[in-house]
């Protein structure tokens, strides 16, 4: 309400609420909307970041295992007699470290038993 100046007269205007909360609501669907996307966005995010993870731990538990495997299998044909087994690791941490020991293992007890062969009966 507000007077006119000069004169008597009052001038009165009414609104709605619904006219002073449209921009509130208009601003909550927004937020909302962007809320949701976001929300999608960081879930596919996620997701595909689980499944690279996974694939990579899959493929180094795969390396890892095969790498042992193999290392087991040579320790068996040695144990069995087979000094001319094959020990085939490549890698540079500790399963090659390993690896590196049965091959020392291996070469040593060839060298005893050449020395048992020569060794005068």
């Amino acid at each position: 309400m507000a007077r006119v100046k000069g004169t008597p007269l009052l001038v009165a205007a009414t609104a709605s609420v619904e006219e002073f909360l449209l921009p509130v609501v208009e601003i909550k669907n927004s937020i909302t909307s962007i809320s949701t996307r976001t929300r999608n966005i960081l879930s596919i995010v996620i997701g595909v970041t689980l499944l690279v993870v996974v694939v990579i731990i899959l493929l180094y538990v795969r390396r890892i295992t095969s790498a042992i495997l193999g290392l087991a299998k040579a320790t068996d044909d040695i144990s069995l007699g087979n000094l001319d087994a094959t020990v085939e690791v490549k890698a540079k941490d500790e399963l090659g470290l390993l690896a590196d020991s049965i091959i020392r293992m291996q070469d040593s007890l060839k060298a005893a038993i050449e020395r048992l062969r020569k060794r005068p009966m």
